[in-house]
């Protein structure tokens, strides 16, 4: 089985390459991977012909479709180049599935809710507030049109790389105080879960729509109080604050969190928070 996949520098890119048993080819923008085993290939999704003629030499089975602009702030600030990054990168890399019979996953988010509701099914209608989540809602509908499919909806993915949402939690915690939303709910996703659930789906070959993200419903505030009891600080140095307070130019769901009951009937599970917490500390252990 030949995976080719996209974004392979990020966080879920980077867990998906360690993790794999198959055939890897790891496309990538700007930072280059550090591992091994893997071929690595330098390639922007929005230069089309690269990326058509990268995806034809490779022939893969399968292609995981990781690589998005995925900082909501920065998206809502530089909406064309956002759109040229997640909606048309994403129709390039669905062309080339298409012209090789290749079957595609593609990453999405909870922030194609409104998040008015919360606890998300997949059958479930979009609305999204922010301009992110209007690229990816977009994206989605691109993917749909291909004839074998799935799109895995993801919430607040953190993991052990560098310049991610767990180094801002630990540097603001150690320097003694991080202010967070108590009026966001989400279902936090460890990206190593993530990616055995990403390959989980291609050893099951399944096609659709799927929520895969953390088994907890749980407000960022009280998932940065855990966080912190985890990694050996107060809970209390995380100071509940409201979404306005915070001053983001992109509104964010009140909560968008996501029921994960299919993904969980088709065979794969997601740990709650404080599981998934000693699993990342074990993981940053690892690394030292």
């Amino acid at each position: 089985m030949r995976l080719f996949v996209t974004g392979a520098s990020g966080q879920l890119g980077s867990e998906v390459l360690k993790r794999s048993q198959f055939e890897i080819y790891g496309i990538y923008s700007t930072t280059r991977p550090k591992v091994a085993d893997v071929t690595l290939i330098q390639c922007d999704i929005t230069d089309r012909t690269r990326l058509l003629d990268t995806m034809i030499r490779v022939k893969p089975d399968w292609v995981l479709h990781l690589a998005s602009a995925t900082k909501v702030e920065w998206c809502e600030a530089n909406k064309e180049l956002a759109w040229k990054i997640n909606v048309d990168g994403t129709r390039n890399v669905v062309d080339g599935c298409r012209k090789l019979r290749s079957k595609l996953i593609f990453v999405s988010t909870d922030f194609v809710f409104d998040g008015n509701q919360g606890h998300y099914r997949e059958s479930d209608k979009p609305n999204p507030i922010n301009h992110y989540g209007r690229t990816k809602l977009e994206a989605e509908a691109i993917v749909s049109l291909h004839s074998h499919h799935v799109i895995a909806r993801s919430c607040l993915m953190y993991s052990g790389k560098q310049g991610t949402f767990t180094s801002w939690v630990l540097k603001s915690l150690k320097r003694g105080e991080v202010s967070v939303a108590s009026d966001i709910v989400t279902s936090p996703t460890l990206a190593s879960e993530q990616a055995s659930c990403l390959l989980f789906v291609v050893e099951k070959e399944l096609q659709g729509l799927y929520h895969t993200a953390g088994a907890e419903p749980i407000s960022k505030y009280e998932f940065v109080r855990r966080f912190a009891e985890a990694f050996g600080y107060s809970p209390d140095l995380a100071k509940p604050v409201k979404q306005e307070e915070l001053n983001l130019i992109a509104p964010r769901p009140r909560d968008s969190s996501l029921d994960i009951s299919k993904i969980s009937s088709a065979g794969f599970g997601f740990s709650t928070v404080d599981v998934a917490l000693k699993t990342l500390r074990d993981e940053l252990e690892e690394q030292h």
